[in-house]
């Protein structure tokens, strides 16, 4: 799907946030041991996409487009997912030790709802009834290696 050019930086991010949603529900659904052992690296990969990732992103959503042109709806959902996705990261870059493996997959599952509506619903959103007001300042989100997770063993069990 072909966006306004203001949004298309704010969608490849979206990608790659759908791709470390899928690295978080791996590392979820790992055998406990490897989560130890693997938790310092997952514990950064969170903190330093948080911090430099999502929070670049989330502000330019946040300040950067017209929400006065949609209904008080729309904005009001997206500053609740972002509230939530920033508390879930919190949780999980401020522990020690391992998380239960429920506070990675809701991080997961949170990230991978959020990305989709809006690439579904928000963004056509704007383009259909603001599209003549969307001037986001141009950024470039540059992929941070450090944002990487740890890819856990296949379970031999047969169990996902």
């Amino acid at each position: 799907m072909k966006r306004h050019a203001s949004l298309t930086p704010l969608s490849r991010e979206h990608h790659f946030a759908l791709r470390f949603a899928r690295q978080l529900k791996g590392c979820a659904r790992a055998e406990p041991e490897w989560l130890k052992e693997h938790w310092e690296l997952i514990r950064n990969a969170a903190q330093n996409y948080g911090l430099s990732g999502l929070e670049v992103h989330f502000q330019a959503e946040e300040q950067g487009l017209p929400w006065s042109r949609l209904e008080a709806d729309w904005e009001a959902r997206l500053l609740r997912d972002h509230s939530d996705i920033r508390d879930l990261v919190a949780r999980i870059s401020s522990g020690d030790t391992p998380p239960l493996p429920n506070t990675l997959l809701a991080l997961a599952l949170k990230l991978d709802e959020h990305v989709r509506w809006e690439e579904k619903e928000l963004f056509p959103a704007f383009e259909r009834s603001a599209a003549d007001a969307i001037v986001l300042e141009h950024h470039e989100l540059a992929i941070d290696p450090r944002w990487s997770l740890p890819r856990p063993p296949a379970k031999t069990d047969g169990k996902i």
